[in-house]
């Protein structure tokens, strides 16, 4: 924008492969400490914006938000049962998303 005022913007797309597992602790009916397994291909976007300000010769103050939407479609649901049983069932969908806001002052030497 000019000398001291800077703007970036920054794009992603990613390709995931989703993994998890977990233990349903509360439930004596499921195995544990793995209690199911999910398994998904799915997808990403980033997005970034930041704005940064020369305060001096050394010093910068930048304030920066970024966005993240993930989803994963149509995977497999593995559940364990305490009896040594198994079950597979579709994963319907993951979705998870975020958003943050940073600021932070640099020092350049």
């Amino acid at each position: 924008m000019n000398e001291r005022v800077s703007l970036s913007g920054a794009f992603a797309w990613h390709f995931a492969n989703y993994e998890a597992k977990a233990d349903w602790n509360l439930r004596d009916d499921l195995a544990h400490p793995v209690s199911f397994r999910h398994y998904a291909d799915g997808y990403g976007l980033t997005l970034g914006l930041g704005l940064e300000y020369q305060l001096s010769s050394t010093w910068l103050l930048k304030l920066s938000y970024d966005y993240q939407n993930w989803q994963a479609d149509d995977g497999s649901s593995y559940s364990y049962a305490a009896s040594g049983g198994s079950g597979r069932t579709r994963l319907n969908e993951v979705n998870w998303r975020s958003h943050s806001a940073l600021l932070s002052l640099g020092y350049q030497f």
